[in-house]
């Protein structure tokens, strides 16, 4: 039994990993246009256009259907996935809040945006504990190093990989 999850996992490694690549591709243009609208540690910027923020509603709600039936794995696995999908669904509120910010009068904009960017910064520090963890399960699986981060700034409290080459 015990040789069987460790087969069901080690397939399951390289499918998250498989996974969290795309959905990383997918989340890194929301958040480079975050990052545009509401910056790290200072006052907001320009307002997204509101197609653009459709777009990045639209992406995100992607992402988080793409952890919603999770197969079953050992919890190593679990707990990347979980992290994983947590992430996503904090950037998908992130979004959320930024749209609503849109319609705020802009004399209360700042609060809901500097809300929306908690929410992103919160989103990319739980998605690097998950990458770490996928990390640490791929190292362990011996299919060497898989750096799945999303781009952080400092003041984010995000975790970024270890200066190991990828697949090493």
């Amino acid at each position: 039994m015990r040789a069987e999850e460790a087969r069901r996992d080690a397939a399951q490694i390289v499918d998250l990993t498989t996974q969290a690549r795309q959905v990383q591709e997918s989340l890194v243009p929301v958040l480079d246009g975050l990052a545009a609208a509401v910056p790290v540690n200072a006052a907001a910027g320009p307002l997204a256009a509101p197609a653009d923020v459709t777009g990045w509603q639209a992406t995100t709600a992607k992402a988080v259907e793409g952890f919603a039936d999770p197969p079953s794995a050992g919890t190593g696995v679990n707990i990347a996935r979980s992290g994983l999908a947590a992430a996503v669904r904090a950037l998908d509120l992130a979004v959320d809040t930024y749209a609503a910010a849109l319609a705020v009068p802009p004399a209360n904009r700042a609060q809901v945006l500097e809300l929306a960017g908690r929410q992103r910064d919160v989103a990319v520090a739980a998605w690097s504990t998950a990458a770490t963890q996928l990390d640490v399960l791929n190292v362990d699986a011996g299919n060497g190093h898989a750096h799945v981060f999303l781009p952080a700034v400092p003041g984010q409290g995000a975790l970024t990989a270890d200066g190991a080459a990828e697949g090493k």
